[in-house]
């Protein structure tokens, strides 16, 4: 019986070591994804920042226009929703 009891414990603390290291591999993977998908997300803000920079400084009349031009619009649909 006693034999029994301790087989039943090896293997019981075996299934709980590889359901520990599944899960730390786990983490880890999650972790590198998380880190690499961050790594990637602050690239591409940083070159839409540089290139949206860019386009203002070569159309400045322009950009001022169109923002002019969806600040009217979006306050007349504002208004419009309010009457």
């Amino acid at each position: 019986m006693a034999s029994t009891m301790n087989r039943a414990r090896k293997t019981a603390e075996s299934y709980a070591g590889q359901a520990r290291d599944y899960a730390v591999g786990a983490y880890d993977k999650a972790r590198d994804a998380a880190a690499s998908a961050y790594d990637h997300s602050a690239e591409a803000l940083g070159y839409a920042a540089d290139e949206s920079s860019q386009f203002i400084k070569s159309y400045p009349l322009t950009t001022v226009l169109v923002a002019f031009g969806v600040g009217i619009s979006v306050g007349c649909l504002l208004a419009k929703m309010r009457s």
